[in-house]
């Protein structure tokens, strides 16, 4: 066979070799430009990347969770799912050695004898067969030093005085009512910072950058829960100076000097350690909503259901004023990093 490979000229091997000077400039102009469209375009146009979470709806306003007072057995249910319900309605009750309708006698009793009126104290009969459980040695006591009085009607009293007294009544009773308005923008302040603890609290993931909001939003669990304490140790005190004023009107009405008031005294300090002693029990014992909204179940109820302290039994989810749902997405770390609002 012949060989042609020695025949190619240098003219043929120059033309092979070497391409057109204008093919170069054109075609690198050409490359650089598409390069620089295409780098124009993914900026222009972002294609999101397809992120799987967990993904929790929710209404605008979260649920407020109600918790089991103590540990125990859950003995009542007086609420439906899907009831309505206010802002400290009874929901349940555990169980307990105490007739919860003897605990309800027993505290209109209180709130009626807690004015001191004598007409209230001379009418008054004990009820001995009332079963109350821990709040029945106050009881007892309180029994005990109401039988040593003899309350008689007594119309000849120094009026002056008793309406100065009830003048006070009516300057610490206007305080009380500023401090419940106080005691229930705390409350609902408070279930709103523990949702919002809970939510952090279950998308931590023990990253150290993310440990400030968690330790911030138990923060404000906190200051929430001393502001509470602090409300309610002030109207105890304010209720207390009720009582006293009270008391003096009692003993003014049984002609009984301000010098010779400790037997009304222990008359006052009997009525408020039962009364602490009722709202102590009720404390322990009872389960309230707090706040108005809807009740849901997380479990299906029962009767007997053993619960620990603090354990969530239901929660409240608050009315609405919007129909919008919120969607809350649970990410590794990793992932958050690649999420941009939008």
């Amino acid at each position: 066979m012949e060989d042609y490979s020695d025949e190619r000229s240098e003219e043929v091997q120059e033309i092979l070799g070497t391409p057109p000077s204008w093919l170069v400039q054109w075609g690198t102009t050409v490359i650089i430009g598409s390069l620089i469209a295409l780098g124009a375009l993914s900026w222009a146009f972002k294609f999101p990347e397809k992120i799987e979470g967990r993904v929790t709806i929710t209404t605008m306003q979260p649920p407020i969770p109600v918790v089991a007072p103590s540990e125990g057995y859950i003995s009542e249910y007086w609420v439906e799912e899907g009831d309505s319900v206010e802002m400290n309605t009874p929901l349940g009750k555990l169980a307990s050695t105490a007739n919860y309708n003897d605990i309800l006698k027993l505290e209109a009793d209180i709130k009626r004898l807690q004015d001191f009126d004598q007409e209230a104290f001379s009418t008054y009969e004990a009820n001995q067969s009332y079963q109350l459980g821990s709040v029945q040695p106050f009881y007892q006591t309180f029994i005990q030093i109401v039988q040593d009085f003899t309350f008689t009607k007594n119309t000849s009293y120094d009026r002056r005085s008793i309406r100065q007294v009830r003048e006070q009544i009516e300057d610490v009773q206007a305080a009380i009512y500023a401090l419940e308005k106080q005691l229930r923008n705390a409350r609902q302040a408070k279930a709103l910072a523990q949702q919002q603890f809970e939510n952090y609290h279950s998308q931590y993931q023990g990253s150290a950058a993310d440990l400030p909001e968690l330790q911030a939003a138990r923060k404000a669990v906190l200051d929430k829960e001393g502001e509470i304490a602090g409300i309610q140790a002030v109207m105890a005190e304010k209720r207390e100076q009720i009582d006293e004023l009270n008391v003096q009107i009692l003993a003014i009405k049984q002609g009984v000097s301000t010098d010779k008031m400790t037997k009304y005294q222990s008359l006052q300090r009997a009525l408020s350690n039962l009364s602490h002693a009722v709202e102590s029990w009720k404390l322990d014992h009872l389960m309230k909503a707090p706040a108005d909204g809807i009740v849901y179940y997380y479990d299906t109820r029962r009767k007997q259901q053993y619960v620990q302290k603090s354990e969530k039994v239901m929660a409240i989810v608050p009315f609405q004023e919007t129909d919008l749902l919120v969607g809350e997405m649970e990410l590794s770390t990793q992932k958050a990093g690649q999420v941009e609002p939008g």
